[in-house]
């Protein structure tokens, strides 16, 4: 369905032969997803093997993981982009145990969630692979003023 204030066509789900189509998500939920793409690329690239391969059983571990840590976030955010309010998840018969499946296999094809990953992946590509700080030694420097680094690091000129 397109939405008619920002023009996008957002994917729908089905659950309990209930249509729901998913609602624009709001900048602020941007510090909440960027905390579970962190704890959840981090557990992954600790637990994985040289070859980068990962064990069935610890992905399973890792998302079960972020699911429990972030909970409210979740809710919170399933709750806006279907249109319910977070209590409505108590309720079985229209929300049963795979809605949290069906809802984070729909994301995939969220143009807000896209979005994000593409801007960010963009970012990301364009940070120097090794930033270090280049400070000029006192031999290297032009200047014919002295210097002098303390033993706190702090260089100075006299």
């Amino acid at each position: 369905m397109t939405d008619r204030v920002t023009g996008r066509t957002y994917p729908t789900v089905t659950i309990a032969g209930r249509e729901y189509t998913l609602k624009s998500i709001p900048a602020v939920m941007a510090f909440d997803l960027a905390d579970v793409i962190e704890m959840g690329f981090g557990a992954m690239l600790r637990t994985s093997q040289t070859d980068g391969r990962m064990e069935p059983s610890a992905m399973m571990q890792i998302v079960t993981a972020v699911l429990r840590k972030n909970r409210t976030m979740f809710l919170d955010l399933f709750a806006h982009v279907l249109g319910v309010k977070k209590e409505d998840f108590n309720n079985g018969e229209r929300f049963p145990l795979t809605t949290f499946v069906i809802l984070g296999r729909a994301f995939s094809d969220h143009p807000d969630v896209q979005d994000f990953l593409s801007e960010l992946t963009e970012v990301m590509g364009n940070l120097p692979e090794n930033p270090t700080r280049e400070t000029p030694s006192p031999e290297s420097s032009e200047s014919s003023e002295s210097t002098e680094v303390t033993q706190d690091g702090v260089t100075t000129v006299s």
